[in-house]
């Protein structure tokens, strides 16, 4: 007999023809289903957006258009924006009571906007944070290259550009070529006053009044060089201006101590920066004392050159008599060479040297500067206005705190601490943000007492602290 499972299957029972009325009827039910559902959806929108009469949206101020100004700007619009992806592109819509957002910048196109010549040393985390909230043509992210490290010229036109996509949605303004001399002022007609301006502004005097004064942490005078290498060079991309630095370090640990070296890229190929830090008070003076009295702009041919004529030249001349004046004689060779020896007991000429060997310049520039870490003591005040209601300064960016420009690293804290500003109940701001005991920014505080509690920041004692900027003396700070 043949097995059971090579008998052929039954044939299927033949079904049952549906009934063309209840086909009609079922039809009938989900297109009442679905109509429903919309509804409950669009009510439930709608009381979601109804605006509380009592409220009104919230009047903002970015004082600077810089990367974190603007920065600040796009996020608070994204957190409060509706995005929609069509064949056209990107769709944006406001939320009711969406803060009302505008941004002063005392540059304009024709005068300063987009011209400066700084490179910013970027990092992946920041890189992906910014293209989180930025949008490409038909896309609600974008996938801009910022690390490892691009013009703040890049970084402002993409942040402007986004901004204006938002501006022109009814988010708010860029407002260029408008000075203000006092961002308190901004109060009579605004919420909140980002201040995003820099080290160098609101004065001291304005940060003193108000309790936001500067505090000056780890300082070092640092020797800076401006460079311009050969055309025909060999291409020093960032992971070659890695392998110089690491050569760097190499004799930095050889000479058992000295100086610490920094190369920073320029804003062209061929171009860039040597950061070196912990020159000693008296040499840092004499090599002041020196530029002052070269022709302004002048350029030296060599590292070693420009080291022997800023470091050198007045330690030989301060020997006695002829012996001075021979470079060869004993006493003008032991002046020289121990002039050479001036940072923490090592000679900086080989560290010049390789420099000269590597980079093979063309021009150099000098100059001497305090390269120093920075903080306000307060960073969020609110404000009492004239007609009793209150309003909030809020310092952010380089206007808060600070790191050495060599380090590269500030402009990637600004990013992120900041981003914690969309926390605050920007949607119903009277409510919960003009009470006496509120604390609209703390998470924003949170990030930035974290930041500032780092190395570097606290005064350091002895009395090495130093007190916030002075006039007539070159500082690192200002631009990240």
């Amino acid at each position: 007999a043949a097995p059971v499972w090579a008998e052929p299957l039954p044939p299927a029972p033949s079904e049952a023809p549906r009934d063309a009325a209840a086909e009609a009827a079922a039809a009938v039910r989900a297109e009442q289903f679905m109509r429903e559902t919309r509804a409950r959806l669009q009510r439930r929108r709608a009381a979601l957006d109804a605006a509380d009469p009592s409220e009104r949206p919230t009047r903002v101020a970015v004082v600077g258009a810089g990367p974190v100004g603007l920065w600040i700007a796009v996020v608070l619009a994204r957190e409060h924006a509706r995005l929609f992806r069509t064949n056209a592109g990107v769709r944006i819509s406001r939320v009711p009571l969406a803060p009302q957002i505008t941004v002063y910048e005392t540059r304009t196109d024709q005068r300063g906007y987009g011209t400066r010549k700084v490179v910013l040393a970027i990092s992946d985390a920041t890189q992906d944070l910014l293209n989180r909230h930025l949008m490409s043509d038909c896309e609600l992210t974008a996938q801009h290259s910022f690390a490892p490290s691009c013009s703040i010229n890049l970084i402002e036109r993409v942040l402007r550009e986004e901004f204006e996509r938002y501006a022109a949605a009814g988010f708010g303004e860029l407002r260029l070529g408008g000075a203000i001399e006092d961002p308190e002022a901004l109060l009579a007609e605004h919420d909140v006053v980002f201040v995003a301006t820099g080290r160098h502004f609101p004065s001291e005097e304005w940060r003193n009044q108000r309790g936001m004064g500067i505090s000056v942490g780890r300082t070092d005078e640092a020797l800076i060089f401006k460079f311009e290498s050969q055309p025909d060079a060999d291409a020093r991309g960032a992971r070659s201006l890695d392998d110089l630095q690491a050569s760097l370090a190499r004799l930095e640990t050889k000479g058992g101590g000295g100086p610490t070296v920094f190369l920073r890229p320029g804003p062209t190929e061929g171009s860039g920066w040597v950061w070196m830090v912990g020159l000693g008070s008296k040499l840092a003076a004499r090599m002041r004392q020196e530029l002052s009295e070269l022709p302004r702009g002048t350029e030296f041919e060599s590292f070693t050159s420009a080291w022997r004529q800023m470091a050198c030249s007045r330690a030989a001349d301060a020997g006695a008599g002829p012996a001075a004046e021979d470079e060869k004689s004993p006493k003008a060779t032991a002046s020289v060479v121990a002039t050479t020896r001036l940072i923490g007991g090592c000679s900086p000429v080989p560290f010049f040297e390789l420099l000269d060997r590597q980079l093979k310049p063309t021009s150099i520039s000098a100059r001497v500067a305090e390269a120093s870490y920075w903080s306000a003591t307060e960073v969020a005040q609110r404000v009492e206005r004239p007609d009793g209601t209150s309003g909030w300064l809020v310092l952010v960016g380089d206007a808060a705190c600070g790191r050495p420009f060599y380090l590269g690293s500030t402009l990637n804290g600004h990013f992120h601490d900041t981003h914690a500003l969309r926390s605050a109940p920007w949607m119903g701001w009277s409510g919960a943000s003009t009470q006496p005991n509120s604390a609209p920014f703390r998470h924003y505080l949170e990030q930035y007492r974290r930041r500032v509690e780092t190395a570097g920041f606290h005064v350091q004692p002895s009395g090495a602290s130093r007190k916030s900027s002075k006039t007539g003396r070159g500082r690192s700070g200002g631009k990240k």
